[in-house]
């Protein structure tokens, strides 16, 4: 009985366990530098250097306010034979994302330059369903003869949003160099709901059914903080350069909820008895933790008579496994005077960490008129996705994307208005998903089998932004 146990939480362990939020750079913010794709490192002309370069921020001399937002970006998504032939997971999102608003406090008073900005980082959502439906050989013939009617279904629903308060400070140490640092207030939420059903009925005198499901919830909040520091310098024949170190997170607090109910019923599994077993569990605010890593940014900007053309480039450490959240020890497998040495500690964990990756910008600004200028932008934005060791990853997303965007600014005395559209591809030809029902296995009735499969990401977008500067105070 305990083999049949172990197989049960083993099923579970495994497909929880199956996971675009591993990326940093899907998102960018401020007018010309969501143009620029980014590449502004080493500076720009715009008050989003609060997030990207705080030692640039000394550069700047109009105190500003802006608001900037991509609209109407619609998002697909596809995991092609999730859980069997034609059986593809396909998920299509349209929103507006992300959204930013940002100032600068330029007092006369202060040799200090103030930055503050509110943006999303991240804002990822995931809704699929598959389903298989056919006639499948899963049992012995002595039993049942011939192939059983199967339906198996998975349904997921993802949903992680993350927003950041930043306050940066800067200044001038000459007039060609400037320094700066950046307080980071990273407050994270997530939810993660799956579905997954297993039913066939044997070809005996009753019709017996045969049946599994799996239902899991995890929903969690945290905030964490970190600390961006940077420089930037102005050289001779229009150079400039710029870098920047952001520190690994402090976790400050969250909490969160995980629930897992799964039951199997009339299965054998390893004993020549059809027996029901059942493991549920649900535990409420339990402390909760994220980790960002370590960056290194460097950033260089060459300005022509009417153009300039810009690199920037990150660099990412990776991040050990670790539980964001983890339940306490407490009745798992039912009945729970029989199995209490399966507990919810050992299975009720949510885990992530990060591989070390390293992304690079490039950009092209043109002014085409005194008031009209022209940017062109590609940046790659690489996962950071790990296999967890155990427990439970909520997100979704393995693959590389490449991010493309082309638009225009258009100034004027007091402010600026910047017209946008931006074009995202990504593709893994080494999808791994669990939970394959392409041949049903009664040993392996909610777990599946490891398939290696095809996934692909595309996403388009309108971006629109507006600055306004006001006069000193």
């Amino acid at each position: 009985m305990k083999s049949t146990i172990g197989i049960l939480l083993g099923v579970f362990v495994s497909f929880f366990a199956s996971s675009q939020d591993t990326h940093y750079w899907t998102q960018q913010f401020g007018t010309r530098s969501a143009l620029m794709s980014g590449a502004v490192v080493a500076g720009a002309e715009d008050n989003s250097m609060v997030y990207y370069n705080p030692g640039a921020l000394g550069f700047l001399e109009d105190g500003n306010l802006s608001i900037n937002a991509n609209l109407y970006q619609i998002e697909n998504i596809r995991i092609q034979n999730a859980i069997g032939q034609r059986a593809d997971f396909k998920s299509s999102q349209i929103g507006n994302v992300p959204l930013l608003v940002s100032g600068m406090l330029n007092r006369q008073d202060s040799k200090w330059k103030i930055g503050y900005g509110i943006m999303s980082p991240v804002a990822f959502q995931f809704k699929g369903t598959a389903r298989i439906d056919g006639d499948y050989q899963i049992t012995d013939d002595a039993e049942s003869p011939g192939n059983e009617e199967f339906i198996g279904e998975l349904s997921k629903t993802v949903k992680t949003n993350e927003i950041l308060l930043a306050l940066g400070f800067s200044r001038k140490i000459t007039e060609k160099f400037s320094i700066g640092f950046s307080n980071f207030f990273n407050m994270r939420s997530e939810n993660y709901h799956q579905n997954f059903l297993v039913y066939f009925f044997l070809n005996d005198d009753d019709n017996t059914l045969v049946s599994g499901t799996d239902i899991e919830n995890v929903k969690y909040f945290n905030v964490r903080y970190q600390m961006k520091i940077g420089g930037a310098w102005h050289l001779p024949n229009n150079w400039e350069i710029g870098a920047t170190f952001t520190t690994p997170s402090l976790n400050l607090f969250g909490n969160g909820t995980i629930s897992a109910n799964i039951s199997l019923n009339n299965t054998k599994l390893f004993t020549d008895d059809r027996r029901d077993f059942l493991a549920s569990d649900r535990q409420e605010k339990l402390k909760s933790r994220f980790k960002s890593p370590a960056s290194f940014a460097v950033g260089v900007n060459k300005k022509f008579e009417r153009s300039m053309l810009s690199f920037s480039a990150q660099y990412y450490t990776s991040l050990d496994p670790y539980n964001i959240m983890e339940a306490e020890s407490s009745a798992f497998v039912r009945p729970s005077d029989l199995y209490s040495e399966f507990t919810s500690d050992e299975f009720l964990i949510v885990q992530s960490g990060a591989k070390s990756v390293f992304n690079i910008a490039i950009g092209y600004e043109k002014k085409l008129s005194d008031m009209l200028s022209l940017n062109l932008s590609a940046r790659t934005d690489n996962s950071y996705f790990i296999k967890e060791e155990k427990g439970t990853s909520t997100t979704m997303t393995d693959w590389d994307i490449l991010h493309f965007t082309g638009g225009i600014n258009i100034d004027k005395e007091r402010s600026s208005l910047t017209l946008g559209l931006l074009g995202s591809f990504g593709r893994n030809n080494e999808y791994s998903q669990d939970g394959n029902l392409e041949d049903p296995d009664e040993t392996l009735l909610l777990g599946g089998a490891l398939e290696v499969t095809e996934a692909s990401y595309s996403a388009i977008g309108l971006l629109l932004g507006y600055t306004y500067r006001f006069k000193k105070f």
